[in-house]
């Protein structure tokens, strides 16, 4: 049995087994705001993710984006199982493996679809873009002057990918996360201290109930998860990644 980035800390293969499995319950009963009680179909699923070594972080990114595209549609009907994520999942671990060889070791193929792909990205980041300038436009104070830094910074990696010079989506992706991390990092710490401490409260209480279903490290991954969901809708921040194309 492979080990798909395992929780650390788990003494057997067995039990980062079932670590893995809580963590994509509860990421996903999270995201589905309720619980639910999978079904064997989902236990087998999770187990043939697990099996084919997908990483836990590519299954998490995968539920976001399904989540993230059912909301854009507004679409309000329940996410009732699982299997409703399998394609997601899937095509994910496909362009991790990919990426994973490198820009200098893309098969025709591979190369060809990143090409093709390249228009879509730098349109979608100049709808990002477009989308923090408004953020930053209603954002008070300092938070203003930080999101319109990382729009303009969005904007020159669409930029990036509008000129003649070949681009690789995987490098784009590693600079977006970057520029996300560094934005949300300096909203929270901007913000006054009660609102900060009465934000990271919310947050607690909200995914208290998870507690024990998850192992510590888990828990605080899903803590940290819902603090940088928490600041971006507080100030009606995109998500920023190209997964979500």
């Amino acid at each position: 049995m492979g080990d798909p980035q395992a929780p650390a800390g788990e003494g057997s293969p067995l039990a980062a087994d079932e670590a893995y499995f809580r963590d994509i319950e509860a990421h996903f009963c999270r995201l589905r705001g309720r619980h639910l009680f999978v079904s064997p179909l989902d236990v087998a699923l999770v187990d043939a993710w697990w099996d084919a070594g997908v990483p836990l972080a590519v299954v998490m990114r995968a539920l976001d984006q399904v989540f993230e595209r059912r909301r854009a549609a507004g679409s309000s009907r329940p996410v009732g199982s699982l299997s409703y994520c399998r394609h997601a999942v899937e095509e994910a671990f496909e362009e991790w493996k990919e990426s994973r060889l490198g820009a200098r070791r893309l098969t025709s193929t591979t190369a060809e679809r990143e090409a093709a792909l390249v228009p879509q990205a730098a349109a979608f980041l100049r709808a990002r873009q477009a989308a923090l300038q408004r953020a930053a436009a209603a954002a008070p104070g300092e938070s203003a002057d930080r999101v319109a830094r990382a729009a303009i910074e969005v904007g020159a990696l669409a930029a990036g990918l509008e000129g003649a010079a070949p681009a690789v989506l995987t490098e784009t992706e590693q600079t977006l996360e970057g520029i996300e991390d560094r934005l949300l990092d300096d909203l929270g710490a901007g913000l006054e201290t009660e609102a900060r401490e009465n934000l990271r409260e919310q947050c607690r209480l909200e995914v208290e109930p998870l507690r024990g279903r998850l192992t510590a490290r888990a828990y605080e991954a899903t803590l940290a998860s819902r603090w940088r969901a928490a600041l971006r809708e507080r100030f009606e921040l995109p998500r920023l990644s190209l997964y979500l194309l």
